[in-house]
């Protein structure tokens, strides 16, 4: 199935200019009924849920990698077109079939590798909502991929660990020295605006 990913992007890549090519990775859920439908599990769904209510549903979650570009026919428009997925299969569908659990991030990550390997002297740029800015992806991107990703504005962030001079000294730091959150960041910075939608 890869293969076929690869071969459509391969077509997608005539339509795309020679800098850093957009990239989104997100999951989403397709409802199903039936309970021996391999995969499927319990997984929230965003479509009915509210702030106040969080809402699940029966089927497959799949996480989907989709390069966003925009057709000459149509320049005032942006399409994202899927070219690779994967199955998220929940942690207690594994304990009760067996297998190796991944998570959505990790997922992505695969997927990530896998077209920037096959197209190593491309840059990518990939978007993605916040279960992908975590550090399972950040620490994992492939060397020619950067990722934008949303943060909360209180995340606690940290300066990449001091290098360990040699000798017993005790564990290896697994963070630098703290920074300050996106908040403090951006205080001086901002300016508020009013969409009307």
């Amino acid at each position: 199935m890869d293969a076929l990913g690869l071969a459509v992007f391969a077509m997608i890549l005539l339509w795309l200019d020679d800098g850093p090519i957009l990239l989104a990775v997100d999951d989403t859920l397709a409802r199903k009924r039936g309970l021996k439908v391999y995969g499927t599990g319990m997984h929230h769904d965003p479509l009915i849920s509210s702030r106040k209510m969080a809402v699940t549903n029966w089927g497959h979650r799949w996480v989907v990698l989709g390069v966003i570009v925009r057709f000459p026919f149509c320049a005032d428009k942006y399409f994202c077109l899927p070219i690779l997925f994967r199955l998220y299969i929940s942690k207690q569908t594994i304990a009760k079939r067996g297998g190796v659990y991944r998570t959505r991030p990790e997922l992505a990550v695969e997927m990530l590798q896998i077209l920037c390997a096959a197209h190593s002297d491309r840059c990518f740029h990939a978007v993605g909502d916040s279960a992908y800015g975590g550090r399972s992806v950040l620490a994992n991107l492939p060397s020619n991929c950067d990722l934008t990703s949303r943060l909360d504005l209180d995340a606690r962030l940290y300066d990449t660990p001091r290098k360990r001079k040699p000798g017993p000294q005790g564990r290896t730091p697994q963070r630098g020295r703290k920074l300050p959150t996106p908040k403090k960041m951006l205080e001086g910075r901002t300016k508020s605006l009013t969409l009307n939608l």
